[in-house]
């Protein structure tokens, strides 16, 4: 697979949110997949990001894990007597890696959210092999929290193309990771509640601007 995997540093600091945004105005071959869902069928990550789009079912992946309870994938998995592996997850990558198509992807919860008792969300980063995209929000508390993930992408050694932070600007935020992380923040991005598909348009253009996500996309 070639494209983007969006993770962040907590749960609801915008993931969806940002990958709605860059979906809005992505190239056609772009389609976006959220392989891990908990929470479903309430909560669907995928169909918020094509309401927010106004794009075709054809614009994302429908497959993937489901689990019904809203909670860390290890422990939904295991309340439904099952057991997360990236076999399936693999097989469907594979499936669609000749087909031209690049990716918007989106993790569940942050780096380091469990997945079984042998697996973390980095361990789908690495077998995936998309350019990462930190989120993180601005609210307090985030210069430690989004320095500790940056700092373990950067450890990990994989391609990260830098920081999008998703809430009301926050100068102290903005600086404090600016000076200190090891990735450039791409993007500074309010939260809309009342978001369209021609604003989304219009940040989704600004975005897709930026050469390290106009690289990474190609």
């Amino acid at each position: 697979m070639q494209g983007l995997f969006i993770t962040g540093t907590d749960t609801d600091v915008g993931k969806t949110f940002v990958s709605a945004a860059l979906m809005a105005a992505a190239p056609h071959n772009v389609r976006y997949w959220k392989p891990i869902q908990t929470g479903a069928p309430e909560h669907c990550d995928t169909e918020t990001v094509l309401r927010l789009t106004a794009r075709s079912a054809e614009s994302a992946l429908h497959e993937g894990l489901r689990f019904k309870e809203p909670a860390s994938p290890h422990h939904a998995a295991n309340l439904e007597n099952d057991n997360i592996t990236l076999d399936s997850l693999q097989e469907i990558a594979a499936n669609h890696r000749g087909d031209g198509s690049r990716w918007v992807v989106e993790g569940a919860g942050g780096l380091l959210v469990p997945l079984s008792s042998t697996l973390l969300m980095t361990d789908l980063i690495r077998v995936l092999g998309l350019s990462v995209i930190l989120v993180s929000s601005t609210r307090l508390g985030t210069i430690n929290h989004t320095l500790l993930s940056a700092y373990h992408l950067s450890a990990m050694g994989v391609d990260t193309a830098g920081i999008i932070l998703s809430g009301e600007p926050d100068p102290s935020a903005l600086s404090g990771i600016q000076d200190h992380s090891p990735f450039p923040i791409i993007a500074q991005i309010p939260f809309m509640e009342d978001a369209t598909p021609d604003k989304l348009k219009s940040l989704s253009i600004s975005l897709w601007e930026h050469p390290a996500l106009k690289e990474r996309i190609q």
